[in-house]
């Protein structure tokens, strides 16, 4: 796994760690990234069964300040479809209270090898599920790139079945 890949799981499990610390104990937040594949889908899934999804995506780096430093952007998305969150088998926690939270729990974090996440904004946005409210929780961090022998892991995905 390369460094932006890490970065995208490093995100994801320490909000996976932290959410329930500052929901109540709520347990089961559906947390994906693009390495764990069909995003969308993933999405659709928890919306359907709580009500909110959380997807980690790094959509952007440039070049740094120096010649081998990235600075590279970490996007947290959040959608909600409110009727289904607010149920009794919802997450019963909004959306924009959890976008709060997410900006909170991430600013300052380090994941290695990168710098620590610095909150940037955080958007109501466009999303492709209609019916919901979708917003972008944004941050930056840097690293410098290093190329190693690795071994990738060359597994195919394991894809879910598509929902109706």
């Amino acid at each position: 796994m390369t460094p932006i890949s890490q970065l995208q799981e490093d995100v994801g499990q320490r909000l996976a760690d932290e959410l329930p610390k500052y929901t109540g104990g709520r347990v089961g937040w559906s947390i994906v990234t693009e390495v764990k594949g069909d995003i969308e889908n993933k999405v659709r899934l928890s919306l359907n069964k709580i009500g909110i999804g959380i997807a980690v995506f790094t959509p952007t780096w440039v070049r740094g300040d120096m010649e081998d430093r990235r600075d590279a952007q970490v996007i947290v998305s959040v959608v909600e479809t409110q009727i289904i969150n607010m149920s009794s088998n919802g997450m019963r926690f909004p959306g924009i209270d959890l976008c709060w939270l997410i900006s909170a729990i991430l600013h300052g974090f380090q994941p290695s090898p990168w710098a620590m996440l610095r909150f940037l904004d955080c958007k109501f946005v466009d999303g492709p599920f209609q019916g919901s409210n979708h917003w972008d929780v944004t941050f930056e961090t840097s690293g410098v790139v290093m190329v190693e022998d690795a071994e990738f892991d060359e597994k195919p995905i394991e894809q879910e079945p598509l929902s109706k």
